[in-house]
């Protein structure tokens, strides 16, 4: 996750995430991993206890989806997707979670599935990096 918008409303950023990561009712290490190494990014003074703790009760959703603005909704459309894929499968909870955003940020089905193709060919570019030096 990575090319956040200047103006992204970053608590909201990760309340956002932390449903998608949440949604399946388990999180897997590769998304935990996932979530906390970005969160740190974003803010290095973040504790994992404070977001394990974002990620058991984020805040209510409807009134997430309200408050957040549009930038904030279309990179969490684009991250969310991405960090639920990290473990390899999308999952019918965390699919249409990612929808009711896609929604609220004003996005198209055309968009998500645009979204869902740069997720697929950033994994099979990532894959031939690792055979490149592997071969």
């Amino acid at each position: 996750m990575h090319l956040l918008s200047p103006t992204i409303m970053v608590k909201e950023y990760a309340q956002l995430l932390a449903y998608v990561v949440h949604a399946d009712g388990k999180i897997d290490s590769e998304e935990w991993v996932e979530f906390v190494t970005d969160m740190a990014t974003m803010n290095p003074n973040v504790s994992p206890e404070f977001l394990k703790k974002m990620l058991v009760s984020p805040g209510d959703l409807d009134d997430l989806l309200e408050s957040a603005d549009l930038a904030t909704l279309r990179t969490a459309v684009r991250d969310g997707y991405y960090l639920a894929h990290v473990d390899g499968n999308v999952d019918v909870a965390e699919e249409e979670l990612i929808k009711k955003i896609t929604k609220a940020a004003g996005m198209s089905d055309e968009h998500l599935e645009r979204i869902k193709e740069w997720v697929h060919q950033g994994e099979k570019w990532v894959k031939r990096g690792l055979e490149l030096v592997t071969d």
